[in-house]
């Protein structure tokens, strides 16, 4: 994929095509969440922990506490950064973020960052929407997929959205 991706900037430079240079590369921010540690299954940078906790406090802050101003983002990886939707799916038990991420992770394109964050429960759940199928996006991640084990914590899965994929991390207890 990456000698592919190598293949057709190369060929765009030589054939005079638009080329966006400002890519963001995302591997320090998901850096790894398909993989585990000795305790969990999901593993997150602490960009994307320091992300998550902030977006817990901002839209489904804890009992009694008022919510945070705002959310910061990392700063390396702002520019990859939309505009937040919350999806309030409180009969449900949970608020829906979406965040459009645009950058390259291990040489695929992401979409959209999701958190599903329950209130008062214990959903919760990171996804990565990649613009590639499940079939290319198991191709690169697949080997690194987290399996559960029995002293493990947490669940990792590919899964389709239409003709692209997304990796979910389902930390939810």
């Amino acid at each position: 994929m990456t000698k592919l991706l190598a293949a057709a900037f190369a060929m765009c430079l030589w054939a005079g095509c638009p080329v966006i240079a400002d890519v963001v590369n995302l591997d320090d921010f998901i850096g790894g969440i398909e993989k585990a540690d000795s305790e969990t299954v999901c593993r997150t940078s602490a960009p994307m922990s320091a992300l998550w906790k902030d977006v817990r406090n901002r839209y489904v802050p804890d009992p009694g506490a008022s919510p945070s101003a705002r959310v910061q983002l990392p700063a390396p990886f702002v520019r990859a950064f939309g505009k937040a939707e919350v999806e309030n799916r409180d009969v449900a038990g949970y608020r829906r973020i979406r965040i459009p991420l645009r950058g390259i992770y291990r040489g695929l394109r992401t979409e959209q960052l999701t958190f599903d964050m329950g209130i008062e429960n214990g959903i919760s759940v990171v996804s990565i929407l990649f613009a590639a199928s499940r079939r290319e996006v198991e191709n690169v991640l697949g080997t690194d997929l987290a399996r559960a084990t029995p002293t493990s914590f947490g669940e990792v899965t590919i899964v389709n959205r239409g003709e692209a994929a997304e990796l979910v991390c389902d930390l939810s207890t």
